[in-house]
């Protein structure tokens, strides 16, 4: 039974409830053209919560909408390349948004916002000699709340013969690279008992 003189933070029977549906749906396909291949794809998720208990009363809603085009060039055979080589290049769009009213009890937190991004990217993988691999890769982003920023990545690979070392796949790489991670909603407007964001939060 409920007994009210108690701490809210404590588990016990109540005629209060929780109530959650979470919604995930997908589509994609692909395309195949001579030495193309096209792939889009679109996700959408959603999460809504109710809650009415004696240490308080909530409402939230969290939705996450997603779409992604690339396509995969196939460059073997082109001057100077070898057999394995392809590029990928493509770009993509995702909208984060997020409800949550305390109706009752401590107000822990009141959210109603969005956040979105888009970018474009593009990966070059180039087999230049037997073994030897250079791949250049880079990114752009355009985020809602941050602006914009380009990010990339080089890395150079070659696997020495067999004869050089008596066994196969041993391999040299080396590369460098920049990158860059936005916050999300909860990190800049989540708050609850033992955790509240910051809205200042940049990028790493």
């Amino acid at each position: 039974f409920y007994r009210p003189d108690l701490p809210p933070f404590l588990f016990q029977d109540s005629e209060g409830f929780v109530e959650s549906t979470q919604g995930v749906y997908y589509a994609g396909g692909s395309l195949e053209t001579g030495r193309i291949i096209h792939d889009a794809q679109i996700s959408y998720t959603n999460l809504e919560s109710e809650s009415d208990e004696p240490g308080g009363a909530f409402v939230s809603e969290g939705t996450g909408l997603e779409a992604v085009y690339f396509a995969r060039i196939d460059l073997a055979g082109a001057p100077l390349l070898g057999e394995n080589s392809f590029l990928v290049a493509g770009a993509d769009w995702r909208e984060d948004s997020a409800f949550y009213d305390q109706t009752r009890g401590f107000e822990f937190a009141a959210i109603d916002t969005s956040l979105t991004n888009s970018g474009f990217f593009a990966t070059a993988n180039l087999e230049l000699y037997d073994g030897l691999f250079l791949s250049l890769s880079g990114r752009v982003d355009d985020n809602e709340r941050f602006g914009d920023v380009s990010t990339g990545r080089a890395a150079l690979a070659f696997t020495l013969p067999d004869a050089t070392t008596g066994r196969s796949e041993v391999k040299l790489r080396a590369s460098y690279g920049t990158g860059r991670e936005a916050p999300g909603l909860r990190q800049l407007f989540g708050r609850s008992a033992t955790f509240e964001g910051n809205p200042d939060l940049e990028p790493e």
